[in-house]
């Protein structure tokens, strides 16, 4: 009963939202192409910086994942000087996915609000998700059906030597392009680094 004293109901801002993502959009686009940026929903998208990185940190004696953190602080700034919103940002140096779980897992909870995951966190950092479902993709039931299969982590998943492709369509077609997208370098292969 205290907690529903406490409750403070508000109305649905859709427009609000949309408004706020609508300026955040052209946020992104101070920093990326528009072929390059990819909404997601909502509050959430992904930015492919190849293109751009160098341009914006031209520093050649900084490593790219040095550069993707610099260049990611300077999208939240501007995120927050013109939004008011504070952006956390999953980085990675490898694909999108791994960009997806470090925000979801990690970013969310740093002071800088921004992780940088790769390959080599890999083993370290998505193989010890602690719940399966926390791994993006993988609601209740898939984590039911995987469980069946003797798959209760993400490293048992990651090391299931089952061909997917024939198994329970397109849930095994769902999973392979999980785990292959944990190893795919970028959203699309037009860019050369």
């Amino acid at each position: 009963e205290d907690t529903a004293q406490k409750t403070l109901l508000v109305p649905p801002r859709m427009n609000y939202y949309i408004q706020k993502n609508m300026e955040i959009q052209k946020i992104f686009q101070d920093f990326a192409a528009p072929d390059d940026i990819f909404p997601y929903s909502i509050d959430e998208g992904f930015l492919d910086l190849t293109s751009s990185i160098n341009y914006f940190i031209p520093d050649q004696t900084l490593d790219r994942r040095t550069k993707l953190d610099l260049l990611a602080a300077r999208i939240q700034q501007a995120i927050w000087k013109k939004t008011g919103i504070y952006a956390s940002i999953g980085l990675s140096n490898a694909n999108p996915l791994l960009a997806k779980l470090a925000l979801d897992i990690e970013a969310k909870h740093t002071k800088k609000m921004r992780v940088n995951w790769s390959y080599e966190d890999v083993p370290r950092k998505v193989w010890t998700i602690p719940t399966m479902t926390d791994f993006w993709g993988i609601g209740h039931r898939t984590a039911t059906r995987l469980k069946k299969l003797g798959i209760h982590s993400i490293y048992d998943l990651a090391h299931f030597k089952k061909k997917w492709e024939s198994w329970a369509c397109s849930f095994g077609f769902t999973l392979t392009a999980l785990m292959k997208a944990m190893f795919t370098s970028l959203i699309r292969s037009s860019h050369t680094a």
